[in-house]
């Protein structure tokens, strides 16, 4: 795992009582065991029981960003949940999601992405872990892609801040390793998301010629253990910074990630940082492990 994240410094990026799979590794990184289906399922927001039945909710409940400092936001504020399946090519994530107010005030996708709804997820594909988000602790463009943070916007695009095909580093789109879709539940402010997530490894490239994407492609199979995490941004409109645009009010994580201590060893996170270390550090993602 390696690092880098250039513009994101300034941007300060993120990126139900339920039957859950994981355990606690180490008191901070939980496995969640996704079993493997015989059939993709259809990315179209409309879930397909026979296919996601098998696998165990998870809940998004750990607080990472207060930006309001209005303590832990209310159930139909923002609060959501999901499960995960497999099959040999891809990753299937179906997020089930209760927000009040549904908000893409940005058209350009790589305008203030970070302050609209979105759902992330985190993906550290040899779950190495370290460093993967921010030029001070990086130095090498490829570092970025030891782990990915997919911003998925309501426009259902994936961006994340990595290399393009001349090393510069910046946001870039991800067509070709996600492909999602949402659509309004019956219930009041519930959205159904379905995410496909083609694995890639540390080489790829946006721009990547057929045989080139196809190396860096990884197929998968059962014991395969990945690094993940998934969160969830809610931006409902308000101007908290006074700039004249609608600004982040909760980031929630699955993973209850700890505030950097020294102790922690490796590049020092400054304070600002708190608990939103995940675009920057995939040593805090849980673990994914594909089971049959």
């Amino acid at each position: 795992m390696k690092p880098i994240k250039t513009i994101l410094a300034s941007a300060i990026l993120a990126c139900s009582t339920t039957t859950m799979s994981y355990a606690f590794d180490n008191g901070v990184n939980p496995t969640y065991e996704a079993p493997k289906v015989n059939r993709a399922p259809k990315i179209d927001g409309v879930v397909d029981n026979k296919l996601w039945d098998a696998a165990p909710w998870r809940d998004v409940a750990y607080t990472i960003i207060d930006s309001a400092s209005a303590g832990d936001p209310a159930p139909e504020d923002i609060s959501g949940r999901y499960k995960v399946v497999w099959t040999h090519s891809a990753i299937y994530l179906l997020a089930e999601i209760s927000d009040d107010r549904l908000s893409d005030d940005y058209p350009n996708p790589f305008d203030n992405w970070w302050n609209e709804d979105t759902l992330e997820i985190f993906i550290d594909e040899d779950n190495s872990g370290g460093y993967h988000g921010w030029e001070p602790v990086a130095g090498d463009p490829m570092a970025e892609h030891n782990a990915y943070a997919y911003h998925i916007g309501l426009d259902n695009q994936a961006l994340d801040i990595g290399p393009n095909a001349d090393l510069e580093v910046g946001p870039q789109m991800y067509p070709e390793h996600i492909t999602a879709r949402w659509k309004r539940d019956n219930d009041s402010h519930k959205i159904i998301w379905e995410v496909k997530i083609k694995v890639f490894d540390d080489t790829y490239l946006p721009g990547m010629n057929p045989a080139q994407l196809a190396m860096s492609r990884q197929w998968l199979h059962a014991g395969k253990t990945l690094g993940f995490m998934v969160s969830l941004i809610d931006a409902d409109g308000t101007d908290l910074d006074n700039n004249g645009g609608q600004d982040r009010e909760y980031f929630l994580g699955d993973v209850d990630v700890p505030v950097w201590q020294e102790a922690d060893g490796g590049f020092p996170m400054p304070d600002w940082m708190g608990k939103n270390r995940g675009w920057v550090d995939a040593s805090v993602f849980g673990n994914l492990k594909l089971v049959r």
